[in-house]
């Protein structure tokens, strides 16, 4: 815990993960991610309990178990291949769930790491004009 919180990138993804709450747990618990990654990583934020984390993972909970029901579909669907026998679209449907969720997630940690960025910068443009030149008693340190 003590080397998350004192990690950067752990803040940046915090901060998104906090703000967007439910919405990030749900796409999370889409994504084929192994739950005790999720569950580790939310425990350490400040997402609320009820809301943000105990009702998405119940609602996520069913499309997980369908999408591995849906990838040993998808083995037996291999071995089937080379009997000749077809397999529906609806056997993909799932699989292609966990990727595109994993994708959305992607993006959205990339979303946090670039407001993470312009915060850092106006930051650290607007300590420049403070401190750039004036001694704490607001004379040019060129004149002394």
């Amino acid at each position: 815990m003590e080397w998350a919180q004192s990690s950067k990138y752990f803040h940046l993804l915090a901060r998104g993960v906090e703000r967007d709450g439910w919405k990030f747990v749900l796409l999370a618990r889409f994504s084929p991610l192994p739950s005790y990654v999720i569950n580790y990583a939310m425990a350490a934020t400040e997402v609320g309990f009820f809301v943000d984390f105990l009702l998405p993972t119940v609602i996520g909970c069913l499309p997980m178990i369908l999408q591995n029901t849906s990838l040993g579909s998808l083995a037996g669907a291999a071995v089937a291949s080379s009997t000749g026998s077809k397999k529906s679209f609806s056997s993909y449907l799932f699989p292609l769930l966990g990727i595109a969720s994993s994708i959305l997630i992607s993006l959205r940690i990339k979303k946090y790491s670039a407001i993470a960025v312009s915060e850092e910068l106006k930051s650290s443009s607007s300590g420049e004009t403070t401190n750039c030149g004036v001694d704490v008693a607001g004379r040019s340190k060129e004149s002394d």
